[in-house]
């Protein structure tokens, strides 16, 4: 495959990763009066996979800041970055049932913006924590960094690009 597609690819992978878990970890619009239990049942059910989520994120961080062994004064740029991953993309509004393609189609586009804006914001703070690394550290997060997603790539795809080994 040519050499200039993996990194779209990846992009357009990640991008739609990202949609897909905002839709699965976006709280439940409210219920409307006079909503049955499932509703409530639903909604609670998203507050746990969200509260999950935010367990997960934590724990990924926590064991991320060890493994580059970030000292207190590059402690402000690792708090920019991950303030910047924990932020909200923004609200997410529920569409009526009855709802036409093109406003489903719009809703996608704007969430896949809204992803875009967020990814450029860890972007701006990654490029600022890795300012104040050491050539070392660099190395770790650049490994960590080809290798993030949900599963890494060798879990998803079953073999490395360009013959990379996993992070250990």
């Amino acid at each position: 495959m040519n050499k200039k597609i993996i990194p779209v690819l990846r992009a357009l992978a990640a991008g739609t990763i990202s949609a897909v878990l905002t839709f699965a970890f976006a709280p439940q619009a409210s219920a409307a009066p006079g909503a049955d239990d499932h509703t409530e049942m639903a909604h609670n059910s998203s507050d746990a996979r969200w509260a999950d989520h935010q367990a997960k994120l934590q724990a990924h961080l926590d064991q991320a800041k060890k493994r580059l062994g970030i000292n207190a004064a590059q402690q402000p740029q690792w708090d920019a970055l991950v303030k910047a991953m924990e932020s909200p993309i923004g609200e997410i509004h529920r569409l009526p049932p009855d709802a036409d393609a093109a406003t489903i189609t719009r809703q996608r586009a704007d969430i896949a913006t809204a992803h875009a804006a967020k990814l450029a914001r860890i972007a701006d703070a990654t490029a600022a924590l890795q300012a104040v690394l050491t050539p070392e550290q660099r190395r770790t997060l650049a490994t960590m960094a080809r290798h993030a997603g949900p599963h890494g790539w060798h879990k998803m795809h079953g073999a490395h690009p360009q013959g990379e080994q996993p992070a250990q």
